[in-house]
């Protein structure tokens, strides 16, 4: 499934592990950024 939003809040719930695109490279989102321990 892919979901394409500026708003990410909550869609750790539908999915755990989110990427950013940034600058058209995919970039994984640290533990630190998403305020996980």
């Amino acid at each position: 499934m892919v979901v394409i939003s500026h708003d990410f809040t909550g869609l750790e719930q539908l999915c755990p592990r989110t990427l950013h695109l940034r600058d058209g490279v995919l970039e994984p989102v640290s533990a630190a950024a998403r305020g996980l321990p």
